[in-house]
């Protein structure tokens, strides 16, 4: 009986091996060959010249993710290349960027300067602010809706009348600045006294929209 019992329990131990055996070495369908497949255990056993990244086939010579070798990452951006294994940028003719610098749609940027990529690729810093460790500032402020940095102070472009419409445009002969226009005052110019046209004051004795410290700067039309 202990033979009998012995011999049964030697047979199912064989029938499980059996049973677990196909499940580690028999075919199965998984990410890991080019064309999405993989052997069970030896995935990436399909890749050919291709490498195996985390069981992932890749090509080296083209992938961001894994350029040259697995796990090498091409510098973060807009537009990052892996050209036969190297990185570089598609906006600095594939050319890989400097230490620091980051790939942008527009070429390779340094994020924490950079007037027009300020922190990320594409954030423009507004009303003349500088980028200062990749935040937008005036000085020590930040500039917020119509307020526009001049001489490292916001001011608000559109009532400033020293600074009407731009850093520096003056409101003259008791004009106020409406909208970033000087409008309110003597407009009469030159020796006829002429209204100037709306939009326009004397500065000083020519009409014009752009009067920076008293000088006309677009030209201007004396009264007559």
């Amino acid at each position: 009986m202990r033979q009998r019992l012995g011999g049964s329990c030697t047979l199912l131990a064989a029938a499980a091996l059996v049973a677990v055996l196909p499940l580690s070495c028999s075919s199965t369908t998984a990410a890991g060959r080019p064309d999405g497949s993989a052997d069970g255990p030896n995935l990436c056993a399909h890749c050919g010249a291709q490498a195996c990244c985390n069981g992932i086939c890749t090509d080296t010579n083209t992938d961001t993710g894994n350029c040259g070798q697995c796990g090498n990452a091409c510098l973060p951006g807009g537009a990052p290349d892996c050209v036969m294994g190297l990185c570089g940028c598609s906006g600095n003719t594939g050319q890989a960027c400097a230490a620091g610098d980051t790939c942008c749609t527009n070429g390779c940027k340094n994020l924490l300067t950079d007037q027009f990529n300020c922190g990320e690729c594409g954030k423009q810093c507004s009303g003349n602010q500088a980028c200062s460790n990749g935040s937008c500032s005036c000085g020590a402020t930040t500039c917020t809706g119509t307020q526009i940095c001049c001489s490292n102070a916001c001011v608000d472009k559109n009532t400033d009348n020293a600074n009407c419409g731009f850093c520096g445009n003056t409101c003259q002969n008791g004009n106020t600045c409406q909208n970033g226009l000087c409008q309110g005052g003597n407009n009469n110019c030159g020796p006829g006294g002429t209204p100037c046209p709306a939009g326009q004051q004397c500065c000083p004795d020519l009409c014009c929209t752009t009067c920076l410290g008293g000088v006309c700067l677009d030209g201007g039309d004396a009264g007559t």
